[in-house]
C-alpha cells in the first residue's frame, strides 16, 4: 500500500505497520513458519529468540554468571556479553587488574623504566626505557645550571634569530626591531609575569602582545599628536583612537593571549591593556636597552 503524500498521514501511518509487525513477530507460530521460509530449514530457538530480539527491540532474559576471577559473586549480564563477561563490576575488576596485570604482567609492558643519575646534583630519578639514552638531568633547574656552568646557556641566545645558520629573515609582518632582546625587555618589564592574571614565566617564555595589534609598532611615529589602528583586522579601516604613545606591549601568558587575541573582543582588550600601561605604568611598557643593561 502506498504511503500518503502528506507527510504527517505517512509518518502515522509508518507508526501502525511496524506496531502491526512487532505485533505479527510476537507470535510464535508466524516466527516458525517465517524461519523455514527463508532458509528451507528449522533454526534453533536461540537463534529465532535473538532475531526477534533485534527486530523487536526487546532481550532476553538476562543471563546468571558467576565471577570466578576474583570474588565468586553471582551477576546477571545481557546476552550479548555472557561470552566476555568476567566480573560483577568495575570495583571488582580494578582490583583483579591491581593484582594480576601490573608490571611485566600488564598487556601494554614494554619493558618498564629506568633508573639514572643526575649529571648536576647526583639525585637519582625514573624514567622511560626509551629516554634511556638522552635522559641526563632530573629537572630542567638542574639542565639550566649545567649549560651555566659549562658557559652554555650564554651561547644558545646567540645562536637564534639572525644569527642562527637556518635564518631566512624572520616573520615578513613585523618591523625589524621586533627582536629577541627587544622581547626580553618587554617580559623583564613586567616582572617575567602574566599582566592579565599574573601567572609566572616558567620553562615556556610568555607571549609579548602588542596592544593595538599592530606588528609595525616599534617603527610606528605619531602624526599631529593622534594615531588610529585597525585593531590587525585585514581590510578594516583605522577608526580606533589611541591614547598616548602607540608603541605599546604586555606580557601575557597561553590562556590570556588566545582571549584576547579573538577579533570580536579587540577593541575592549585594547582599552584595557592602554588603561593599565597608562595609569599603572605611566605609559611605558617595555626597558630600553641601557635600563635593560642595568638590571642584567
Amino acid at each position: 500500500m502506498p504511503l500518503p503524500k502528506d507527510p504527517i498521514k505517512a509518518e502515522e501511518t509508518r507508526r501502525k505497520m511496524r506496531r502491526a509487525l512487532i505485533k505479527l513477530w510476537q507470535d510464535p507460530e508466524h516466527r516458525q513458519r517465517m524461519s523455514e521460509l527463508h532458509t528451507g530449514k528449522k533454526q534453533s530457538k536461540e537463534t529465532i529468540e535473538k532475531r526477534v530480539a533485534k527486530i523487536t527491540g526487546q532481550q532476553r532474559v538476562p543471563h546468571i554468571k558467576k565471577n570466578y576471577a576474583f570474588c565468586g559473586k553471582e551477576f546477571s549480564v545481557i546476552w550479548q556479553r555472557e561470552d566476555i563477561a568476567r566480573f560483577c563490576s568495575f570495583d571488582c575488576k580494578g582490583k583483579w587488574m591491581s593484582e594480576n596485570a601490573v608490571g611485566e604482567k600488564g598487556a601494554h609492558w614494554q619493558g618498564g623504566g629506568v633508573t639514572k643519575k643526575c649529571e648536576e646534583c647526583g639525585k637519582e630519578f625514573r624514567r622511560e626505557k626509551n629516554q634511556k639514552e638522552r635522559a641526563r638531568f632530573c629537572s630542567q633547574h638542574c639542565k639550566g645550571i649545567w649549560l651555566a656552568k659549562m658557559g652554555l646557556l650564554t651561547k644558545l641566545p646567540i645562536m637564534t634569530g639572525a644569527n642562527h645558520p637556518q635564518w631566512t629573515g624572520g616573520p615578513k609582518d613585523y618591523c625589524e626591531k621586533w627582536s629577541l632582546e627587544f622581547r626580553c625587555r618587554i617580559r623583564e618589564f613586567f616582572g617575567n609575569i602574566c599582566v592579565e592574571c599574573g601567572t609566572p614565566q616558567n620553562e615556556k617564555l610568555l607571549h609579548c602582545h602588542h596592544v593595538y595589534y599592530d606588528k609595525k609598532a616599534c617603527c610606528s611615529v605619531n602624526e599631529d599628536g593622534k594615531y588610529y589602528s585597525n585593531l590587525g583586522i585585514k581590510n578594516n579601516s583605522p577608526s580606533f583612537e589611541i591614547i598616548g604613545d602607540p608603541n605599546k606591549f604586555v606580557a601575557l601568558c597561553d590562556s590570556c593571549h588566545a582571549k584576547s587575541s579573538r577579533k570580536k573582543s579587540r577593541e575592549q582588550w585594547a582599552r584595557h591593556f592602554e588603561e593599565i600601561i597608562n595609569h599603572y605604568y605611566l605609559g611605558k611598557s617595555y626597558f630600553t636597552k641601557e635600563e635593560y643593561e642595568k638590571i642584567r
